[in-house]
């Protein structure tokens, strides 16, 4: 199993960068990623398949320790 994950908030452009969180982001995209390396290339990837930023949305990737189950 994996032991990160690739995290992509989507926010609205009125949320301040650092207030963009599970909490407050319209949409999340979540993938699988082995490293820190990886998982940013995932989540950038992501977004771009996404279609992101755009239409007064941005994304923040964030790499998140997967939780043990």
């Amino acid at each position: 199993m994996n032991p990160l994950l690739a995290v992509v908030l989507v926010c609205a452009l009125n949320t301040a960068p650092d207030a963009c969180t599970r909490e407050t982001a319209l949409d999340i995209v979540v993938a699988p990623a082995s490293t820190p390396f990886t998982c940013m290339m995932t989540g950038q990837a992501s977004a771009a398949h996404a279609g992101l930023p755009g239409d007064g949305r941005f994304a923040v990737v964030r790499c998140e320790r997967r939780k043990a189950s």
